[in-house]
């Protein structure tokens, strides 16, 4: 059973309590405070009742229903503005775990809905918005020295029951095309979670096969594991591998950079993470509010424990903004010298302003014209477009966006005799000046 059903299942007892009424807008108009405050208590029991039921530590559980109670029976008149509400429910919870969140939705009692919310867009299904969102995976890239970049949005939940399963397919495709990298950077700074299957076989692509490295949950009716019920077919088990965190990154997105950290197969780098460790599911209340309720915690092989309220904390501390690019200098300066894509991009990176004598070098080289715009040197080709050059040094400049060219300037007294185009990749031309 994969993960999310699992924890679903426990779950069951508070979707029949969620479920089994409805609950009939007041229509009526002037409504006494006594009887809005009434209905706000009310509220308030349903929500509680439901982490009594489902929070996965039965003890803390009654703990922090009652102590939602008696908090919110302190606030003066009970809030009674269903938004108002919920954020004050929220902000008594989130301190106790990361997940508790109360929101008032919208669709479920429309007659209720607030004025300023009138022209708010329809709620999307989840399933529809993963779909539309590439299932989490925002964006797959080769950076210039051979780096693998996946940037991903949130975890989609995979269905291994379905061979065709659309997320474990994009899955596939993303990891696929980084397989050849030397190294992959996965960016999870703006990711807010998601579901464990989908952290569980992103592990999977990166250790040994049957390597005891996943987390155990713990909820009230027993424990599971987050080891996926298929591995991914071709592991890249010695790929440096490195994770980007920020204060944002929670949940799902914290599970698979702590389990990597741990099993010492992955660098994190950028701020602690949110400090969300514990999964569960969404409940809708009777009252027209849903309640995300922690239904189980994981506990890793490797430290006995989880990230709960401390987060996920990076081997390379770095504001978040700045994370990607230590992260790609740190990958590419741990690749073999002998090929030199990764030195020309780590170049390209730390060069500097270097002066430029345009005059010098701007005339016609064979079927090549150089010439200066602004303060830019460019190559124009012919057919093959224009080359916008970055200067590493006074006669020696890379193609911007591409550092595994360059062109090199063979300079004679007082200008240029011949350019040199080179790649990283081996072979080089050269055109000789004939603007004369």
């Amino acid at each position: 059973m994969m993960v999310i059903a699992a924890l679903a299942a426990v779950a069951l007892a508070g979707d029949a309590l969620a479920r089994t009424s409805e609950h009939a807008p007041d229509e009526q108009a002037g409504v006494s405070r006594h009887e809005e405050a009434v209905q706000a208590a009310v509220a308030v029991d349903e929500v509680a009742e439901i982490i009594s039921v489902n929070y996965f530590d039965a003890d803390r559980a009654a703990e922090i229903a009652e102590g939602l109670r008696s908090f919110m029976a302190g606030r003066d008149g009970g809030d009674t503005d269903p938004f108002a509400l919920a954020a004050a429910m929220t902000s008594y919870l989130s301190p106790l775990d990361g997940h508790f969140r109360v929101e008032w939705v919208e669709d479920a009692s429309a007659s209720r809905a607030s004025e300023a919310m009138v022209d708010a867009p329809p709620r999307v299904s989840f399933a529809a918005q993963l779909a539309r969102q590439g299932y989490g995976f925002a964006k797959v890239e080769s950076l210039p020295g051979n780096v693998g970049l996946i940037e991903m949005s949130n975890f989609a939940p995979i269905d291994f029951s379905d061979p065709a399963d659309p997320a474990r397919a994009a899955a596939d495709g993303a990891l696929a095309l980084v397989s050849n990298a030397d190294a992959v950077i996965i960016d999870l700074r703006r990711n807010g979670g998601g579901a464990p299957s989908m952290a569980g076989y992103l592990v999977s692509a990166f250790v040994e096969p049957g390597a005891d490295v996943y987390s155990t949950f713990r909820t009230r009716t027993g424990s599971f594991s987050e080891r996926p019920e298929e591995s991914y077919r071709a592991p890249m088990t010695d790929k440096p591998i490195y994770l980007l965190l920020s204060r944002r990154s929670g949940s799902a997105a914290e599970a698979l950079p702590y389990t990597l950290q741990a099993a010492g197969r992955a660098a994190v780098v950028g701020e602690p993470s949110a400090g969300a460790a514990n999964p569960g599911s969404e409940f809708e209340t009777p009252s027209g509010f849903t309640v995300f309720v922690a239904t189980g915690a994981p506990i890793n092989p490797f430290t006995g424990t989880n990230w709960e309220g401390s987060g996920v904390q990076p081997d390379i501390q770095t504001p978040a903004e700045d994370a990607l690019d230590t992260a790609y200098r740190h990958a590419l300066a741990s690749r073999p010298q002998s090929r030199p894509d990764a030195a020309w991009a780590l170049e390209a990176l730390d060069a500097g302003e270097a002066p430029v004598d345009f005059r010098r070098l701007a005339g016609r080289y064979g079927a090549w014209r150089v010439e200066q715009r602004g303060d830019e040197l460019v190559v124009e080709r012919g057919r093959r477009g224009v080359e916008r050059l970055r200067p590493l040094s006074p006669t020696l400049f890379y193609v911007e966006g591409l550092p595994s060219l360059r062109y090199r300037f063979n300079v004679v007294g007082e200008r240029a005799e011949s350019v040199d185009r080179l790649s990283a990749y081996g072979g080089a031309s050269r055109m000789v000046r004939n603007d004369e």
